[in-house]
């Protein structure tokens, strides 16, 4: 820790993380976050007390870090909660910041890109696919979810969630998911197992054996399942294509899509999964595309 800035106010909000769950590896993110910028503010005599942080500050950070605008902006959104343990006020909320989107590449993937990935993919994959695509679920969840989670068609989840129930919800488990785990841990029995519990398991190719699947290892396949499909996909454009789905091709209500999505703010949904990709507009396109061709029909085109 970096014994140059008080840091009493970060250490009490650290523990009020930790009571809500918050990971370790988390918390240290955190801790390194804030000490780049009370360095900041310190260096140009401003004040890095909560209750003393004004949304002049927030501005001077943001246009005096030397890093990429969405770095910048994970930075601030940690002194923002900082600032709002302590004094109940989102500083850079009221700062109104407007953030380019475009610097974070989000991917999307597409029901009949799903479809096609779910063909050629092996059963590790196809589990992946059905759990992304029917539930909505990050790949950290996925690797977190143990045998013992699964009740009936009720499944455990393990995740980021910072709603009313905090890190654990439960949710329904749609019928053709649950044909799919059937299969999955049929096919499991070809191996032996390494008896750790976890649903998702991974081939060891020295002991041919059964373990555990890391987060980086399903990111490293779907990488690979998108390049042999001829498509561009990752396991987080699944969520995407989750919430899209819902919200254009089901009619799925606010209140349920961000239940289903387990985010404590809808325009957290909204603003990262929804209106990042626009269904409707691209639709719209497309049709005006089909009927200015209609009208060229017949013409002749001039040198």
């Amino acid at each position: 820790m970096d014994t140059q800035f008080d840091m009493s106010e970060a250490m009490e909000w650290f523990d009020y993380l930790r009571s809500c769950g918050r990971k370790e590896n988390t918390i240290n993110s955190y801790r390194k976050n804030l000490i780049q910028m009370f360095r900041c503010l310190d260096e140009a005599g401003r004040s890095y007390r909560a209750a003393e942080i004004t949304t002049d500050d927030i501005l001077y950070l943001r246009n005096t870090m030397t890093t990429k605008e969405e770095v910048t902006h994970s930075y601030l959104r940690t002194l923002a909660g900082l600032v709002i343990y302590h004094t109940g006020k989102d500083v850079v909320k009221q700062t109104a910041l407007l953030w380019n989107r475009e610097t974070r590449e989000r991917i999307f993937v597409e029901p009949d890109e799903w479809v096609t990935m779910y063909k050629i993919a092996n059963p590790l994959g196809r589990m992946v696919l059905m759990l992304g695509g029917y539930m909505g679920l990050r790949r950290a969840e996925m690797c977190s979810i143990k045998d013992e989670d699964i009740r009936g068609d009720r499944m455990t989840i393990h995740g980021k969630g910072h709603g009313e129930q905090g890190f654990v919800q439960t949710a329904r488990i749609p019928q053709p998911v649950m044909e799919e785990i059937k299969r999955y841990r049929k096919h499991k029995k070809l191996f032996p197992n390494s008896g750790d519990g976890f649903l998702l398991q991974n081939i060891n190719p020295t002991e041919r054996k059964l373990s555990r699947v890391a987060p980086s290892t399903l990111s490293n396949m779907m990488t690979q399942l998108a390049k042999d499909a001829g498509v561009e996909a990752t396991c987080h454009g699944l969520r995407r294509m989750f919430a899209t789905t819902l919200y254009f091709k089901v009619d799925c209500d606010t209140a349920s899509l961000k239940s289903l999505m387990r985010h404590a703010d809808v325009s957290t949904t909204f603003k990262c999964y929804i209106d990042a990709y626009d269904l409707q507009e691209r639709e719209a396109v497309d049709r005006l595309s089909e009927y200015m061709s209609d009208m060229l029909k017949g013409t002749t085109g001039s040198d």
